[in-house]
């Protein structure tokens, strides 16, 4: 109870404060969640995904349009990073954004962090629903401490709410290539690589997180380097690793 009540006092006073930040993108993020915060910094301060955008705007350089997924898009930091780098770094071009989060709460977030990105830089559009399994339901918990969500059983969740997989060839269409897939889903990870073969080969860039708690993320992690033939570890710790994967050719 105590727990849940510093953390509404802290979201009223940092709602009254206007604890967010405008960026190049025209976004101006929502920053008075802490769990919101924290991710802000881990990818603005200490920009722990920069690596990887060498080689993606490498191969986006000369393309009038780049097509991204990002699946677990939570409150959205990553695309507005994104979105942010491209309009930092002057790449041209337009990006088209699937933006995937399955919790109702932070999907609410998501589209307000989203509302004001400059439409000249980029485009995203957000679906609500689970990414993993190609169809059914399954139970979303929520972590007590830091507003994450997961379908996969771990301590620490508390309540949940029954919510529908999206199937994500039906989102994509007949896009030939995704530009970039970005994946954490907190542990679906495993069946989404199983689920959707096709969507992988399409893929010229993945940045995926992977969870040793829910799977053998080692083997997963030499499959895919075996499937891109480039990949860099872009954050290692005994629970969870980050990695991005690329091609130098194709798809």
């Amino acid at each position: 109870m105590l727990t849940q009540f510093k953390r509404k006092l802290r979201q009223m006073i940092g709602r009254r404060l206007h604890w967010n930040w405008r960026l190049s993108s025209g976004a101006c993020p929502d920053l008075s969640i802490l769990s919101d915060w924290h991710m802000f910094c881990d990818i603005f301060v200490d920009r722990e995904y920069e690596p990887a955008f060498g080689p993606f705007f490498g191969d986006i350089s000369t393309q009038s349009t780049a097509y991204i997924l990002d699946l677990g898009a939570n409150a959205g930091m990553f695309t507005l990073f994104l979105t942010h780098e491209h309009a930092r770094r002057q790449c041209g071009g337009r990006l088209e954004i699937d933006c995937v989060e399955a919790d109702p709460e932070t999907v609410r977030r998501l589209t307000q962090n989203l509302a004001r990105l400059d439409p000249n830089l980029a485009t995203a559009r957000i679906w609500s629903g689970l990414a993993g399994k190609r169809s059914g339901t399954a139970t979303l918990q929520r972590h007590s401490s830091d507003h994450s969500s997961s379908v996969m059983t771990a301590s620490g969740h508390r309540g949940g709410v029954r919510t529908g997989y999206l199937d994500l060839e039906k989102l994509v269409g007949a896009r030939t290539r995704i530009d970039l897939l970005k994946v954490d889903i907190e542990g679906s990870e495993f069946d989404l690589v199983a689920a959707y073969p096709s969507l992988f080969a399409r893929t010229r860039h993945l940045v995926i997180e992977l969870h040793r708690e829910f799977g053998d993320a080692d083997h997963l992690r030499s499959q895919l380097a075996a499937d891109f033939g480039s990949e860099l570890l872009l954050k290692q710790t005994d629970q969870v690793l980050v990695v991005h994967f690329w091609r130098t050719g194709g798809p």
